[in-house]
C-alpha cells in the first residue's frame, strides 16, 4: 500500500485511501515507545482517533517474509515500518524465551528478555525484540528485527473497557 503525494509550499499531502494527511518536509515517523503505547496502541484500542492514520493494519505479520512487508518510505525512517497486528494464537507469551514463530522462509526468535516500558509514574507497556532467521532451524540469522509493543492492560484508562 503505497501513498501518493502531492507538495504544497510548506507541507506535502499522503493519500491513504480516501484520506489525506498533510505533514512538513522532512518530516519522518521517529515515535518513541511511550508514544507508540499511549498515543497510538492505547489510542486504537479505545476506538479514539489517532495522531496520523499511517500504521498499516496487518491480519497475520508472521505470514509475509520480512522484504514482503508494506512500508511507506515518504514517512518512516529508511528500513522500519510500522503495524498493527491484532493478538494471533500464533503469537508467543510474555514470559516465553527463545520461542520461534515460522513465516514462509524462515522464522522469527525471540531473543533478549521482556523490556517493561514506564511513563514517568506507571507500567505502560511492554516491548520484545525478534530477530528473523532465514530458512529452517538453525537457519541464518539476518539484520531483521521486529520490535512486538503490549499495551498493559491494567491501565485504569482500560479498566471496565470492552477491547
Amino acid at each position: 500500500m503505497a501513498a501518493n503525494t502531492r507538495a504544497s509550499s510548506s507541507y506535502f499531502t499522503l493519500r491513504r485511501g480516501g484520506e489525506e494527511i498533510h505533514v512538513p518536509f522532512g518530516y519522518r515517523f521517529q515515535p518513541s515507545d511511550e508514544d507508540l503505547l499511549l498515543s497510538y496502541l492505547l489510542k486504537r484500542l479505545l476506538r479514539l482517533s489517532l495522531p496520523a492514520d499511517i500504521i498499516f493494519d496487518i491480519d497475520d505479520v508472521f505470514s509475509y517474509n520480512p522484504n514482503q512487508l508494506p512500508k511507506n518510505e515518504e514517512v518512516w525512517m529508511e528500513n522500519t515500518a510500522y503495524f498493527f497486528v491484532p493478538v494471533l494464537e500464533t503469537n508467543h507469551n510474555d514470559d516465553s524465551s527463545g520461542l520461534k514463530v515460522r513465516t514462509p522462509d524462515g522464522y522469527w526468535r525471540v531473543c533478549g528478555d521482556v523490556v517493561v516500558v514506564m511513563d514517568e509514574r506507571r507500567r505502560i507497556g511492554f516491548k520484545k525484540t525478534l530477530v528473523f532467521y532465514q530458512g529452517h532451524e538453525p537457519g541464518m540469522r539476518t539484520n531483521w528485527t521486529m520490535v512486538e509493543y503490549k499495551i498493559n492492560m491494567d491501565l485504569d484508562e482500560l479498566k471496565d473497557k470492552e477491547v
